[in-house]
């Protein structure tokens, strides 16, 4: 307390939560418009690459869609269907079970119906599974393709 008398300051309340955490903030030191450089994106000026430089640059992201990610995309693309068309079948499999009970075509029409049943519970996962990936993969393909734009457009590097 001497301390804090000598330098003319007082102590306005005991820490009152039973610990040694002492805030000092308050609202004057707080400022509303932070001037963070990493807040927002800065524009940077970029000089104008020469047309051997561009030339490459274009034939290297053209030979990268064509060898590369055009099988990557087609693939993933045909994971994405399989899974879907998957989901919507194992959805619709207890129409399946309902007819062959009604129908009478076998002796085990309550069992595929049970399976069915089954299938069905199933595919409602793989639908709770294949949305999050196909919405997580649309923004990706929609981000490959600006990163493409910019590239071709001169304005980012390869």
């Amino acid at each position: 307390m001497s301390i804090l008398k000598e330098f003319n300051l007082e102590l306005d309340s005991p820490n009152a939560h039973g610990n040694d955490w002492l805030e000092f903030s308050t609202e004057e030191n707080y400022q509303q418009d932070n001037d963070h450089p990493y807040y927002h994106e800065p524009q940077i000026q970029r000089s104008h690459d020469s047309g051997f430089i561009r030339f490459f640059q274009i034939a290297g992201i053209i030979f990268l869609n064509l060898f590369f990610m055009f099988w990557l995309m087609f693939g993933w693309g045909l994971v994405l269907f399989i899974g879907w068309a998957l989901t919507i079948c194992f959805i619709g499999s207890p129409v399946i079970g309902i007819f062959s009970i009604l129908a009478a075509v076998n002796a085990f029409g309550f069992f595929q119906l049970s399976i069915s049943l089954i299938l069905c519970g199933v595919g409602l996962i793989g639908g709770l599974i294949m949305f999050p990936f196909t919405k997580i993969s649309f923004n990706l393909l929609k981000t490959y393709l600006k990163w493409n734009l910019q590239v071709l457009r001169g304005e980012r590097a390869l």
